[in-house]
């Protein structure tokens, strides 16, 4: 016999059906699912230890493509899916923590793949409550922090008729920002090169991503070769060694000791 359905995850849409689904896509929503709602219940539920709090799939129907889950806590999962539904419907993730928005971008990048919107729903209060992730929101938080700081990172664009940039600041973050048409004038011939900039900055305190930030000052820093720095190292910590005979003994040394 199949229990009724404690939280349910629906992907709704033309043509999307639990086959076209693909199992790893499948298994990270079951792996998110069960992240949230653990974290939450042992935060909200201190009496209970993780190993108690179980979450498993419970249904697979063909509702386009809906996925129903079970817990051991019934009322403290349903009550977590009702706090990240709100968060949903606010587009507000403040105070839930990481895995909040780790099963929500999850569902998102799903839907994403299969062009169809993703419906959380859980019986509460006699009825049910639903939330609707699309395609559009957010996983951060509406406030905003404001601070002065440096960046340093790949010029990538200056420009404009209202001066701005973007930075490269690693593989995976860029950021963007105002400046002044002088400053923009100075670092045009810096394109494409490392450079460093201080100003104000506005941060998502969810994400810990920087949503804007207006330069007010050029830094001085230049990008030099790497065997130019390295040379420097060497003139700033070389007379360190000098005493030592064997330098690579020394450092095999250090390292065998690291590890025990």
């Amino acid at each position: 016999m199949t229990l009724p359905n404690h939280l349910q995850v629906r992907f709704r849409g033309d043509g999307i059906s639990p086959a076209r689904i693909a199992a790893s896509e499948l298994s990270q929503l079951v792996k998110k699912v069960e992240e949230y709602v653990t974290q939450r219940v042992s935060t909200c539920r201190p009496d209970l230890a993780k190993d108690e709090i179980i979450v498993s799939l419970n249904s697979v129907q063909d509702l386009s493509a809906g996925y129903g889950f079970v817990s051991s806590v019934p009322d403290a999962a349903s009550e977590a899916f009702f706090v990240l539904g709100r968060a949903i419907e606010d587009q507000d993730f403040l105070g839930l923590g990481k895995s909040s928005r780790e099963l929500v971008k999850t569902i998102s990048s799903i839907s994403r793949r299969h062009s169809c919107e993703a419906d959380l729903t859980t019986p509460l209060a006699n009825k049910d409550f639903k939330a609707t992730i699309t395609q559009d929101t957010k996983f951060g938080s509406s406030t905003r922090i404001e601070s002065e700081t440096s960046i340093f990172g790949y010029l990538e664009r200056i420009g404009g008729a209202k001066p701005r940039f973007t930075l490269r600041v690693s593989e995976a973050e860029t950021i963007h920002g105002e400046i002044s048409e002088a400053d923009a004038k100075a670092l045009g011939p810096r394109l494409y090169s490392w450079v460093g900039l201080s100003g104000v900055a506005k941060w998502d305190p969810v994400s810990g991503e920087t949503v804007d930030f207006k330069a007010t000052s050029i830094l001085p820093y230049k990008d030099s070769k790497l065997g130019d720095a390295i040379s420097r190292l060497g003139e700033s910590i070389g007379r360190y060694w000098d005493k030592e005979a064997d330098v690579d003994r020394v450092l095999a040394a250090g390292r065998e000791s690291q590890d025990l």
